[in-house]
């Protein structure tokens, strides 16, 4: 029998990292590494770390 989901792990690591997004097709099927990493610094920078997890789960989930 074959397996439900294969678990095949990306990592994209930059010299001035400053957060972990840990997301899976969902997100990844909506928007690329780079715009996320761009959504989320950007968002960091006057809003909470939750308010930036909340606009990746409209982003995955097709609401923005």
């Amino acid at each position: 029998m074959a397996p439900f989901f294969v678990c095949m792990p990306q990592f994209f690591s930059f010299s001035d990292d400053e957060f972990l997004v840990l997301a899976c097709d969902g997100l990844w099927d909506r928007v690329t590494h780079e715009e996320t990493s761009l959504f989320v610094s950007k968002l960091l920078h006057y809003k909470t770390l939750a308010h930036a997890a909340e606009f990746l789960l409209d982003q995955a989930l097709g609401t923005q």
